[in-house]
């Protein structure tokens, strides 16, 4: 099987307080449902495995309970002083037979299950990384194969995987996206609007 790319998985980076909303971005609810919860119905039955790495306690307990129901793994982020690329390391270090992944950020509203698919064609038929746009802003979550993260990591693990893809450029398809969702997340309690997802 080694090479077919069949075998992607989606992994939900929930860790972290952000010191503006002075809460865990995992446990708010929009419409109802914390974010978390709403993230993993999106990846589930479209990925496998489905991972969201936890914050620390006590909202760990919490995010456990939000997505108790779903088919996720649960596991922490081992290099936290890394931040989103801790997560993604820790999903490599934890799933080595996964091809690649589709990663998001837990205050991403914008993941609808035809942009996870949309995002996997272009990434599993060129082997590169694929970044959903509107207009000419980039947004999430971005789609990458194993090999690429790993080629990454020098420059990640320093200055974030943002930074590695800006310099190589040659590695990145940009995937036209109409709805703007892709673009918004939130950082602080005025951007949790009626209308924000």
């Amino acid at each position: 099987r080694p090479g077919d790319m069949n075998n992607w998985g989606g992994l939900i980076a929930a860790v972290g307080v952000s010191r503006r909303m002075g809460s865990c971005k995992a446990l708010l609810q929009l419409q109802g449902v914390p974010v978390v919860r709403s993230l993993a119905q999106a990846f589930v039955g479209a990925l496998a495995p489905v991972v969201v790495t936890l914050p620390e306690p006590p909202d760990d307990v919490a995010v456990r309970r939000a997505v108790d129901d779903l088919d996720v793994q649960l596991i922490h982020n081992r290099w936290p002083e890394l931040h989103m690329w801790g997560s993604i390391e820790s999903a490599l270090a934890a799933f080595g037979e996964v091809d690649g992944w589709v990663l998001a950020p837990v205050d991403a509203p914008g993941v609808a299950p035809e942009l996870i698919a949309a995002l996997l064609d272009v990434a599993k038929t060129h082997r590169c990384a694929a970044l959903p746009v509107h207009g000419d802003k980039p947004g999430h979550p971005v789609a990458l194969p194993r090999e690429l993260l790993l080629a990454a990591r020098p420059t990640a693990r320093r200055h974030g995987l943002a930074d590695f893809l800006r310099q190589h450029p040659e590695m990145v398809r940009r995937v036209p996206w109409n709805d703007d969702a892709i673009l918004r997340n939130f950082n602080a309690p005025s951007d949790l609007t009626p209308g924000f997802v």
